[in-house]
């Protein structure tokens, strides 16, 4: 289970980009309602969605229970993947089954921001397999040429766990990232 006490974005409003009292909060959600997430903000991915994960996404393991949002990851039992083609060679089509379900939620279409500050409050799982991530991606563009930076992800790394800060762009390669990465293992 992965759970967010709340996640706060502010900017800054004056000259002065890095002093502290110059900020001003344009969002936040503390995960204050209890069971759907407000759909006025958030998307919810469906289906198998990048990196040859196992988890199906779906908007039901996700939901606000007293001030978190709770993301929870679950074995699925003889649950049929409905995009499944016998014979297909493409990894969200030749799975007959949905044998984990998770979800991965958006603001994509609804809150964008161009600099600024992000605090997050979140517990992670550190359980093998977990792969826990806060990232944003840049918009109007294909990825890697929007950018993208993740915030923090969590995986081990030849069997230690980790935790990584990311950065990637585009190069002169379609769909080919330059990437700048931070990694502390989890002990740390």
């Amino acid at each position: 289970m992965f759970k967010i006490g709340g996640l706060i974005v502010a900017f800054a409003c004056s000259s002065s980009l890095f002093a502290q009292d110059s900020w001003k909060l344009v969002w936040s959600d503390e995960f204050n309602t209890e069971g759907k997430l407000d759909p006025s903000v958030w998307n919810f991915e469906q289906g198998y969605a990048r990196n040859e994960e196992a988890q199906w996404y779906q908007s039901d393991n996700a939901y606000c229970k007293d001030g978190l949002l709770v993301i929870e990851a679950r074995k699925e039992h003889n649950r049929k993947n409905p995009g499944y083609v016998v014979g297909s060679s493409d990894w969200r089509k030749g799975r007959e089954f949905v044998e984990y379900s998770s979800s991965s939620v958006t603001t994509v279409g609804k809150k964008e921001f161009l600099y600024g500050r992000f605090e997050v409050r979140a517990r992670i799982p550190v359980a093998k397999g977990a792969w826990p991530a806060i990232w944003t991606l840049g918009s109007n563009m294909e990825w890697p040429s929007c950018g993208e930076i993740d915030i923090m992800e969590y995986y081990q790394i030849k069997g230690i766990p980790h935790i990584l800060a990311n950065a990637a762009w585009g190069t002169d390669r379609q769909w080919h990232a330059k990437w700048k990465s931070r990694a502390v293992p989890f002990s740390h």
